[in-house]
C-alpha cells in the first residue's frame, strides 16, 4: 500500500541521516559532514558579522532536514543539539502509546497467561507486519490514557481518532482483496476495532444490538468478523489470532472452577421468560426466541457455576458473553434490530453480563446504556419482564423516561 511505503521509506532516511549526524567531525566554522549533507551543526560558529574576514568566511547555509521532529528538535531542548540527538521515526508520543499498550492496555483483553503472551506479544508482532494493527493498538492506548488522565483527555481522543481513521483508510483499501495470506490480519483488525468502539463510550441512541435510527455500527463490524472468518476458517484458525469467542461450539465438560461468590439464582429468571414464549402457539418466532435464551442461559452458567455446558477454561471472561452475540441466528439479530418486544426481554439479560465485566475499562457504563435503550422502547406491558435485570444492573428509569415509538 503506498502509505505503508511511504512510512517505510521515512524510517530508512531518517535512519540514514542519523548515520551522518553521528560521524560529526565538529570541525570549525561547521563539520564538514554536516554541511555536506545539509544537517544543522550544533558546532557551527556563531560569531558577529564584525569578525568576518576572508580567512573567516560565513558558513554556509544549512537547510534544516525534514526529519527533524517538532517535538524532538533541539530547538526544543535546550543543550541537545541534532548532532547528538536521535532522529526517530515517528513522535515520542507513540511510543509512550505502545509502550501503555504493551504494559496496560493489552492486559484487559487477556483472561489467561497465554493469551496474554498474545495479547502483549504476538499481536504488536502482527502490527510490525500490517501496520493498521499497530495504528489500531496506538488508537485503543490514546483511549485508555484519555480514560485515566483527565488532564490530557483531549489531545489522547484527537490522536485515538487520527490513528483509528488512518486504520480504517488502509483496511477498507485491503478488504476487497481479502486472501490466504492477509485474513487472518483483518480479522484481528476487526476484532480491535470493535474493542475501539467499545472504548469511545456508549453513544447516544446506539444501543449495541439496536438504535434509534438505521443499524447500529458496532454490529455491522461485528458481522464483518463473522465473514471473515466463514470466508476463510481454517486459515484464520491456524494463524492463532482467533480468540475464544469465535472458536467453535461449546464443549462438553467441567472445568473444575468454584461458584462465584455472588452466585444468584439466575435459572428461575430464565424459566419464566421460557415459559411466556412457550405460552404462544409453536411458531418459527418462539423457536428463534428460545434458541436464543437456551444460548445466553448457557453464558451464565459458565460465568457464575463454572460448569454444566461451560465452554472451557477461560469462560468466566468476557469474551463468552460476546460469543452468545457472534453466534446469535440472523432471525433473532434482526428482531433486535427492529425492537421487537421479546427480543429485546431477552437481551436485556445480556445486559448483566455486561455488567459483571464492567471492570474492563471498555465495557465500562455499557449496562446501564443498553438498559436505557430498552427501557425506553419497551411497551409497558412487558416492563415486568426486565424487573430482574433492571436490578442486577443497578438501573433505575430516569424520571424523565420518553416512550420511543
Amino acid at each position: 500500500m503506498p502509505e505503508l511505503q511511504t512510512e517505510e521509506s521515512q524510517v530508512i532516511e531518517k535512519t540514514h541521516v542519523n548515520d551522518i549526524v553521528s560521524q560529526c567531525d565538529e570541525a570549525k566554522p561547521a563539520c564538514r559532514n554536516c554541511v555536506k549533507h545539509s544537517i544543522r551543526c550544533s558546532f557551527a560558529a556563531n560569531s558577529p558579522s564584525s569578525d568576518l574576514s576572508p580567512s573567516n568566511p560565513p558558513e554556509p547555509r544549512v537547510i534544516p532536514s525534514r526529519f527533524e521532529l517538532d517535538g524532538d528538535s533541539a530547538a526544543s531542548s535546550p543543550g541537545l543539539s541534532p548532532c547528538n540527538a536521535p532522529l526517530l521515526p515517528f513522535p515520542v508520543a507513540d511510543l509512550e502509546l505502545l509502550h501503555h499498550y504493551m504494559t496496560s492496555s493489552s492486559s484487559f483483553f487477556a483472561d489467561n497467561r497465554q493469551n496474554a503472551q498474545f495479547w502483549q506479544v504476538k499481536v504488536p508482532q502482527l502490527g510490525f507486519e500490517h501496520h493498521f494493527i499497530l495504528r489500531l493498538l496506538l488508537a485503543i492506548s490514546a483511549l485508555h490514557i484519555a480514560r485515566d488522565s483527565p488532564e490530557r483527555q483531549e489531545s489522547s481522543k484527537a490522536r485515538a481518532e487520527e490513528h483509528y481513521v488512518a486504520a480504517l483508510r488502509a483496511i477498507t483499501a485491503l478488504l476487497p482483496h481479502v486472501n490466504e495470506t492477509n485474513c487472518h490480519a483483518l480479522f484481528l483488525a476487526s476484532t480491535l476495532v470493535c474493542h475501539y468502539s467499545f472504548g469511545k463510550g456508549p453513544t447516544p441512541g446506539d444501543y449495541l444490538a439496536f438504535s434509534n435510527v438505521g443499524q447500529p455500527e458496532w454490529l455491522r463490524l461485528f458481522k464483518g468478523v463473522r465473514a471473515i472468518i466463514e470466508s476463510n476458517p481454517d486459515v484464520v484458525k491456524a494463524s492463532g489470532v482467533l480468540p475464544s469467542v469465535a472458536q467453535g461450539e461449546m464443549q462438553k465438560h467441567e472445568p473444575n472452577l468454584p461458584k462465584r461468590s455472588n452466585h444468584f439464582d439466575f435459572r428461575t429468571q430464565f424459566e419464566r421468560i421460557r415459559r411466556v414464549i412457550a405460552a404462544q402457539s409453536p411458531s418459527p418466532e418462539s423457536e428463534i426466541y428460545m434458541e436464543a435464551l437456551d444460548s445466553l442461559e448457557n453464558c451464565f452458567a459458565a460465568t457464575y457455576e463454572g460448569k454444566s455446558d461451560a465452554w472451557d477454561e477461560r469462560s468466566r471472561s468476557s469474551h463468552i458473553m460476546f460469543r452468545w452475540l457472534y453466534q446469535a441466528s440472523e432471525p433473532f439479530v434482526a428482531r433486535m434490530q427492529d425492537k421487537r418486544p421479546m427480543a429485546i426481554v431477552i437481551f436485556s439479560f445480556f445486559a448483566v453480563l455486561m455488567k459483571e465485566h464492567a471492570d474492563v475499562w471498555t465495557l465500562d457504563g455499557w449496562a446501564e446504556h443498553i438498559m436505557t435503550g430498552i427501557h425506553a422502547y419497551l411497551p409497558p406491558v412487558y416492563h415486568d419482564f426486565i424487573q430482574w435485570p433492571m436490578q442486577q444492573v443497578n438501573w433505575t428509569p430516569p424520571k424523565d423516561d420518553t416512550k420511543m415509538e
